[in-house]
């Protein structure tokens, strides 16, 4: 917007030069009233640019932009009274980096999703256990046997 006043202004003024370089030629009073509309229209243009910049520096000084922050979804639990079908997902017999045999579990990730039949819910719950090779009890004291 403000190129476009600039570019205006600045062929206001050319042609505002022009015209006072023929003012004393042939139909001078149209020239000369041309010559005094373009004066105002000129002026109104500087106002307006001049009132355009001062806005503009008011609204970058007066904002500041907030982070975007993003919600971490929040999903309930499903109710405790539907029915639950627990399938386990097997882990790995040996570990498959030293491929010990003797692994101790950690934990496990349940994912429950909800799946509709028909005038039943049910909830599966996906078991994914967490198994870790036990590098330190891997001689444990034993007892011969007789």
């Amino acid at each position: 917007m403000n190129s476009h006043s600039d570019a205006l202004i600045a062929r206001l003024r050319l042609e505002i030069e022009k015209l006072k370089r023929e003012i004393h030629g042939s139909r001078s009073e149209r020239k000369a009233r041309l010559l005094e509309q373009m004066e105002l229209q000129l002026e109104e243009l500087e106002a307006d640019a001049s009132q355009d910049e001062l806005a503009a520096e008011l609204t970058a000084r007066s904002s500041t932009v907030r982070a975007f922050e993003r919600k971490r979804p929040s999903r309930k639990p499903f109710p405790e009274h539907l029915p639950r079908e627990r399938v386990v997902i097997a882990a790995p017999a040996n570990c498959p980096c030293c491929g010990s045999g003797k692994l101790a579990k950690l934990g496990e990730d349940v994912t429950e999703t909800l799946e509709v039949i028909p005038r039943q819910w049910k909830v599966i719950q996906t078991v994914r256990e967490k198994l870790a090779a036990n590098a330190r009890r891997s001689r444990s004291r034993r007892r011969p046997s007789m």
